[in-house]
């Protein structure tokens, strides 16, 4: 995904792929991906997650990621 990133730039990504990027890391459950996918669903989109972490308090999705990975 980063290769493809810097080669063809954010566009070419979608919001699942960016966000897994982030993140870095997936669970011992779930891949990268995954995990970038079930936030996104749970949250219903990169805008609420960004606003939200599992305590309800407003945050950043570098935060959340720490308490999920």
């Amino acid at each position: 995904m980063c290769e493809r990133l810097l080669r063809l730039g954010p566009q070419a990504l979608g919001t699942g792929e960016l966000l897994a990027i982030l993140l870095r890391v997936g669970s011992a459950r779930e891949g990268v991906l995954e995990l970038a996918g079930r936030l996104l669903r749970e949250h219903r989109g990169l805008r609420s997650l960004v606003m939200v972490d599992s305590t309800g308090q407003r945050n950043s999705a570098w935060s959340l990621s720490a308490g999920v990975s």
